[in-house]
């Protein structure tokens, strides 16, 4: 039996012989402060390392075949500080990072190829000032960045794909001053920016 306390590192190698980590697999391991991930695994499942509150870094070394983040799972890794996503992922599910409130990076690797920001994809990322949004990206979902209440800047990849903001997609943003629109935009759902008491400034471009 192995303790979860006793996990400090975890590393999975490229020589590995399995593809699959099961969903809650390393679910609430305290102790687990490191994670690195080679080939050839392509999915982190729902919840994988949600609640490991100790976890500080994450690493998806090159190359990776990693396609797709499942709901929730990193949710709740309370000191993670940076993630970089590989331009191999394709979709990132809901609340995948949300409730990481030491988040204070997220890099999208080029080229990328994600559609959509989920619903509470960065919820609650209590320390995020700032993130770019890929050119690929059609859509930010409901609640996307809600309470990410130090985001100042948000920045479009050109030329950007982006069409849809859906509901309450940034509530609460309490330190968003301006927000520069992309001409591709061309639905604003209710309340994307319900609550963003500082926000003065909403730039619209033309068609």
């Amino acid at each position: 039996e192995i303790e979860d306390d006793l996990i400090l590192d975890l590393e999975i190698e490229n020589s590995c012989s399995f593809s699959y980590i099961g969903p809650y697999a390393f679910c609430q391991f305290s102790g687990l402060k490191h994670f690195t991930i080679h080939s050839p695994i392509t999915t982190i499942n729902e919840s994988t390392f949600k609640g490991c509150y100790n976890l500080e870094s994450v690493v998806f070394e090159s190359p990776t075949h990693v396609t797709t983040i499942k709901s929730s799972a990193f949710s709740f890794c309370s000191i993670l500080r940076k993630i970089t996503i590989p331009s191999s992922v394709t979709e990132i599910e809901s609340n995948a990072f949300s409730y990481c409130h030491q988040l204070e990076e997220v890099q999208f690797q080029y080229p990328s190829a994600i559609k959509y920001i989920a619903s509470s994809l960065f919820a609650s990322c209590g320390s995020l000032k700032e993130i770019t949004i890929p050119s690929s990206v059609t859509v930010i979902k409901n609640s996307a960045f809600f309470l990410c209440s130090l985001l100042e800047k948000v920045t479009f990849e050109q030329p950007s794909s982006l069409t849809t903001i859906e509901s309450y997609a940034f509530q609460t943003c309490t330190s968003l001053i301006e927000f520069n629109t992309p001409p591709s935009v061309k639905i604003f759902r209710n309340g994307c920016f319900k609550g963003c008491s500082k926000l003065s400034k909403i730039f619209i471009p033309s068609s």
